[in-house]
């Protein structure tokens, strides 16, 4: 097998994203820490004790999906439903 296709037969196929898809980019914790008027230390509680859902991206930190962060200002303090 030549190089070239053992290297392309290791790699995962991209994602497929549908033409005209809304992709909101997600959020770093500076972020979500500036949306909530809280401090930065507080936000990473949020997520480390999974009161805020949240990805952990190799070499970029914490990310939070805004439609997670929505949720969780709907849910109210402490996860409790309004």
């Amino acid at each position: 097998m030549r190089d070239s296709q053992h290297a392309s037969s290791l790699t995962k196929p991209a994602a497929k994203v549908k033409p005209g898809a809304d992709i909101e980019p997600l959020l770093d914790i500076a972020s979500v820490a500036r949306i909530l008027s809280i401090h930065k230390i507080s936000a990473y509680r949020l997520c480390y004790k999974r009161k805020l859902a949240y990805l952990k991206l190799d070499g970029c930190g914490l990310r939070v999906r805004p439609n997670d962060l929505r949720s969780y200002i709907e849910q109210g303090e402490n996860g409790r439903r309004t």
